[in-house]
């Protein structure tokens, strides 16, 4: 039963380690943020978000967004026809 416990304990915390690897990359490389960035707003707005510079997040006691270049799709404008 103990032998069962320690290796469900190590595989916890091999696969915590994994996911916070994973995360850590993930948040790192640029390009995936910005296609995440792009998808989201596209969905929320229908507008297209182009970031051109450089987009960067820190975490911590103060987290931190940077980011560079950015240009947002203008809103179309429909034409009101009176009644």
């Amino acid at each position: 039963m103990r032998r069962i416990l320690l290796a469900s304990l190590l595989f916890l915390l091999v696969l915590g380690a994994a996911l916070f690897a994973t995360a850590s990359y993930l948040l790192h490389d640029e390009q995936f943020l910005k296609a995440r960035l792009h998808a989201l707003v596209l969905k929320t707005t229908g507008r297209e978000l182009a970031i051109d510079g450089l987009l960067r997040l820190e975490f911590g006691a103060e987290s931190t967004v940077e980011a560079r270049g950015i240009r947002l799709q203008n809103a179309a404008w429909r034409k009101v026809t009176k009644c």
